[in-house]
């Protein structure tokens, strides 16, 4: 809902940083399954690399309350039916969310919790026994299309007796931010940008671990009512031990440290 990019796809997408816990999540054995991380191209590389909270579920069931003064709720639940290795109970996953419309504003909040079925297990199976995510944030609207929001993220992950030997203690948190804007230009234009920080990841031994900068500006033009041009220009700075890529078009690859930037134009048709 809040991602600038249509369709919350690209190299700006804001999934380039939300959920990913200092990029554990998207690269943990397991867990990477649950998102969008699978090998894309003949070489094996990860072209997608978005967490485990930010994709579509499947074979899940989900309600959607009616709108009442302008809130509505959804609850899900996803019965995870590929069993993982070592694991000692059913996986499952589990969302609830909330979401107000209500003049120019829109302000959503979303819980999301995965029990990877794991107990313990070899690290190279998964790090953790399970995940939770917690999202609330929103847009003020001016005029037809400009808009200005900001998108909170916490993530929070228990290890397994196993993966916790390495860390500080039994749990992993970090804390992620977005501010986002979209201003109209003229009738069929407008220009898209947005910033956002990766906090510290909480219960690691390096003292740098999981921060990143991450920032977006672009440009789309509406040629009609379902196509769009667009350009954009993305770029990640990864500090210390950090090694964040984009959420669609990643690398695959990325030293810790290293900056991540890439520019991107296209044609975007919806029907």
């Amino acid at each position: 809902m809040l991602d600038v990019n249509q369709g919350n796809t690209g190299i700006g997408m804001s999934g380039a940083l939300l959920g990913k816990l200092g990029n554990i999540l998207s690269t943990d054995g397991l867990l990477k399954s649950y998102g969008s991380a699978t090998p894309a191209d003949g070489n094996g590389n990860t072209l997608v690399r978005t967490s485990p909270f930010d994709t579509r579920r499947k074979n899940a069931v989900q309600y959607t309350s009616p709108s009442w003064q302008g809130l509505t709720a959804t609850v899900g639940y996803d019965a995870v039916e590929t069993r993982a290795a070592g694991a000692s109970h059913t996986a499952s996953v589990f969302d609830l969310g909330l979401t107000y419309r209500g003049g120019p504003w829109l302000l959503t909040s979303a819980y999301e919790r995965i029990d990877t079925g794991v107990d313990d297990a070899a690290s190279s199976t998964t790090q953790f026994r399970q995940v939770w995510n917690l999202r609330a944030g929103g847009y003020y609207r001016f005029g037809e299309v400009s808009r200005i929001g900001l998108l909170l993220d916490h993530t929070d992950g228990q290890l397994t007796p196993t993966a916790a030997a390495s860390y500080q203690g039994s749990s992993l948190s970090q804390n992620v931010w977005y501010a986002q804007a979209v201003i109209g230009v003229g009738d069929h234009g407008r220009l898209i940008s947005q910033y956002g920080e990766s906090g510290k990841l909480q219960g690691s031994t390096a003292s740098d671990s999981g921060r990143a900068r991450h920032a977006e500006l672009g440009y789309e033009y509406d040629l009609s009512r379902h196509t769009t041009l667009k350009a954009i220009y993305s770029q990640i700075w990864n500090h210390g031990s950090a090694a964040y890529d984009f959420g669609f078009s990643s690398i695959g690859t990325v030293p810790a440290g290293s900056t991540v930037h890439g520019l991107a134009m296209g044609l975007r048709h919806s029907f």
